[in-house]
This record gives structure tokens, sequence and C-alpha cells, in this order.
């Protein structure tokens, strides 16, 4: 684990006697703040990427196949697969990675008690706490969902070029919707890394800085 002082923040840890009564902060220097501790603490990050790649690809799949379901069914004027239980795939996918990302994030916040308890006591306020975590959150969110949406919409056109043929394919995932399923993917990953940070990130800001010195983890 790396020391109490290690993230401080510029911005805080050199304030000046002139500035005591003010809080510096600014936004650049919070996201300076935010990538820094991901690339600090890549290991555990890793992990939780994963997780949400591994979620957003799976939705992307099923969306995708969707799509192609819907081509096939207006080909054929018949029903071609059960749409119904892929959006219960889809839910079970994203309650699991909701639990993943929120142990993952909380185990990040408890192993960084000290730090954020030497940020409060050099002036940083509950919303700074909240601000950092949540742009991390963020951050997690929009490489798990990059990276997720391109593993999904790889493994549709493999999966379904074997099985449909790639004619139909072109067909059904135009660049339209392959744009479209991108954007899910973004969306959907993004939230769920602010929806699964919420906990975590209020009990961090919620930390009395002189019981944040003596935590021991």
């Amino acid at each position: 684990m790396t020391s109490d002082r290690a993230d401080i923040p510029e911005s805080l840890a050199a304030r000046k006697p002139a500035d005591q009564g003010r809080i510096h902060f600014p936004f650049a220097k919070a996201v300076a703040f935010s990538a820094r501790s991901v690339r600090i603490r890549m290991g555990r990050m890793l992990v939780v990427i994963m997780g949400v790649c591994s979620a957003i690809a799976f939705v992307v799949v099923l969306l995708s196949l969707d799509a192609i379901m819907e081509v096939i069914r207006q080909k054929t004027g018949g029903a071609a697969g059960a749409s119904e239980m892929r959006r219960w795939w889809v839910a079970v996918a994203v309650l699991i990675s909701i639990a993943g990302i929120t142990n993952a994030i909380l185990m990040s916040v408890t192993e960084r008690i000290k730090e954020i308890g030497t940020i409060r006591c050099l002036g940083a306020m509950s919303w700074h706490i909240i601000e950092i975590f949540l742009l991390e959150a963020l951050f997690l969110g929009l490489v798990g969902g990059l990276v997720g949406g391109l593993v999904g919409l790889v493994a549709t056109y493999g999966y379904a070029t074997l099985n449909y043929g790639w004619k139909l394919v072109q067909d059904a995932l135009t660049v339209p919707i392959v744009l479209r399923q991108m954007g899910w993917a973004l969306g959907l990953s993004m939230g769920l890394c602010v929806i699964s940070s919420i906990y975590p990130v209020y009990f961090a800001a919620r930390l009395e800085p002189a019981d944040a010195m003596r935590y021991e983890v």
C-alpha cells in the first residue's frame, strides 16, 4: 500500500498561509489525482475493469443478437428467438456487475482510509472525496465500456457469421446499429460504475479525519 501522502493533491498539500481560509481543488486537479490513483492501483483496478468488460460484452452480444433475430423475423415472417429470455440474462449480468464493482470499490476505499484522512486534515471537504471517487468510477466505466463493447461486437460477428452467414450479419448490424450498441455499452458501463460506487463513496465522505488517521487496515 502506498504512503499516506503519496497521492495527496498538490493543490491541497502546497497551500500557502494566505490561502488557509479557502479550499483550492480545481476539477483538472481532481481528474489528474483520480487518474494517478487508478494507475498506482492498476492491479486491483484491472480486476474491476475485467468484470465490467465481461458484463458489457455479454450485454452487447445479447443486444446484437436481438438485432440479428429481428432481421431473420422480417425475412421469414416468423419468430426467430426468445428475446424475453435474453432480457432476463441482461438483468442478471447487470446485477452481478453491480455487486462485484461495489465490493471492489469498497475495498479500494477501505485500504485508502488513512490517505482520505490526511487529505481531509489538509482541508479537503466531503464533496472533494466524492468527486475523486466518482471520477475514478467514471474512468473505470469508460475503459470497461469501450473494451467490453468492442469484445462483444467481435464475439457477435464471429458467432453470427458461423451460424447465419456473413450476408445476414451485414444486413442486421449496420453502422448506425453498431454505433448505437457502443453507445449503450458506454452508457451502461459508466452508469453501472457510478451506481456501484454510491455506497463506498458515501462511506468515504462520512469519515472524520481523526477517525481515519487512527484506522488500521
